[in-house]
């Protein structure tokens, strides 16, 4: 019998140590990331390798694949710092300069965010079988004054981008996949410019990172 009171008094520490359980809060993601995307949405479907720089404030995204057994290669080159992008052609050696209409969004949560509920993608029966995530949605300024809605899912552990839910009213629904994740980045080199882009003058137009990969995904259509 002494030992009913022992069993109760370590349920009643388990119970109340899972009640003051800290409730997941907005986060950032690793501020050096390189892995592969899929952006899905109403004008654009396009899938890739990424290279993230929050600490410089850059990114880097290219497609390679084949289009009517030809290679088709696209790559895109953010720099927020300067509010520049590069969209290098590779086998023309080309490259057109836009000006950005866009601020640089780090990966990860933001703050106001509201945390819907925390699962498991996969299993939880073995170790190894899924991956603890929280679910986020909240409300983002985006170009123009518009007023964008999101959903995010992010990996409890790293904060890592799993998945991405834009509503923006201009263009609809926006998805972006992220995969394959590792930190760190292997090429440092990727944020600086081809030689061949020293020349490049400031197209009339201006672009942002959702505008840009729409007009990738047009390029990829219009070869096929």
């Amino acid at each position: 019998m002494k030992t009913l009171p022992v069993v109760l008094a370590s349920l009643c520490l388990a119970f109340g140590t899972t009640l003051a359980a800290p409730k997941p809060t907005p986060c950032a993601s690793s501020p050096l990331l390189d892995g592969s995307f899929t952006v899905g949405g109403q004008e654009v479907f396009f899938n890739g390798r990424f290279t993230y720089d929050a600490l410089g404030k850059q990114l880097r995204i290219r497609n390679m694949g084949m289009v009517n057994d030809k290679p088709s290669a696209k790559d895109l080159l953010m720099i927020y710092n300067e509010g520049v992008l590069y969209d290098i052609d590779h086998s023309k050696w080309s490259c057109k300069k836009y000006r950005m209409n866009s601020d640089f969004v780090p990966m990860g949560v933001p703050k106001g965010a509201l945390h819907i509920n925390q699962v498991v993608v996969g299993s939880s029966s073995m170790s190894g079988m899924g991956v603890l995530v929280n679910n986020w949605q909240g409300l983002t300024l985006g170009t123009n004054g518009t007023i964008n809605y999101y959903q995010a899912v992010t990996s409890e552990f790293g904060c890592l981008p799993i998945s991405t839910l834009v509503y923006n009213p201009s263009s609809d629904w926006t998805s972006i996949s992220y995969y394959n994740i590792m930190l760190g980045i292997f090429n440092p080199m990727d944020f600086i410019p081809p030689s061949f882009c020293k020349q490049a003058q400031l197209e009339s137009d201006e672009t942002n990172f959702l505008d840009a990969m729409k007009s990738v995904a047009r390029e990829i259509v219009s070869e096929a």
